[in-house]
């Protein structure tokens, strides 16, 4: 692994490749890493560990958003013209500058959608490190508690969200932005323990559903329905294949 920062430069594009190499060099000179049993080998293991969740909750929400664009074929006419128009104007180039939020507002709200109502971890769990408390809410949570976030009904409360369970693209676009709390859009976590994977999440799913809806119309077949495997904690586990039909644009 190249280190492509420039040494004595205070600049670095803080990549994830970037802090990998940061966080190798301390394993090595951190006393608290070493404490911690904190190795190299450990810190590549977390990086491994970010690209498969990554694949695996895409590959989740790519499942779930298929088997709702099947039913739902007035979605899939405003993503097709949406991603013509745009292609119109990049020379029919689908990369990172074509597929900006700004871009295509709407196919970007069709996957937040799904993200909203198919979150991969329906209950993340974080360990709390230190006693804390809240004078304002009076609460309080000790150290070693495990913090359990209701991902699943967090999206879905009809406090937060009218018609929770319906699939409705149009809440995410940017007119209506400011109807939302961007606290009770719970998929990705909040603060410094959030997803780390969640622009790697953004950036993957907006290419591939771009590429997807630019050549193809999806279509429900007899046999197409989700079923999970019971006693999991993620809606990644199936037990049995999506199917639905690919049709070629004409």
């Amino acid at each position: 692994m190249d280190d492509h920062r420039q040494k004595g430069s205070k600049e670095t594009s803080k990549s994830y490749l970037d802090l990998l190499v940061s966080e190798v060099d301390k394993s090595k000179t951190d006393e608290k890493y070493k404490r911690l049993g904190i190795t190299e080998r450990t810190i590549i293991a977390q990086a491994i560990n970010f690209y498969l969740a990554g694949y695996d909750l895409s590959a989740s929400v790519l499942t779930h958003l298929c088997e709702v664009l099947s039913r739902r074929q007035d979605i899939q006419d405003q993503m097709h013209k949406e991603i013509d128009t745009v292609l119109d104007r990049f020379n029919g180039e689908i990369n990172h500058e074509s597929t900006r939020d700004y871009e295509i507002p709407y196919t970007l709200g069709v996957i937040k959608e799904a993200l909203r109502l198919f979150p991969s971890g329906i209950r993340p769990e974080r360990m709390c490190t230190q006693d804390w408390s809240s004078k304002q809410h009076g609460i309080s949570i000790s150290k070693g508690t495990n913090v359990v976030i209701a991902a699943w009904a967090a999206n879905r409360n009809p406090d937060v969200y009218e018609s929770p369970d319906e699939f409705i693209p149009e809440r995410w676009l940017p007119e209506n932005k400011d109807k939302l709390n961007p606290y009770a859009f719970t998929t990705f976590g909040f603060g410094v323990r959030n997803c780390l994977g969640m622009r790697f999440a953004f950036e993957g799913l907006k290419l591939f559903v771009c590429n997807l809806i630019r050549e193809f119309r999806i279509e429900r077949r007899s046999d197409t329905e989700i079923k999970y495997k019971k006693g999991t904690a993620f809606l990644v586990v199936f037990e049995a294949p999506v199917n639905v039909d690919l049709v070629m644009r004409t």
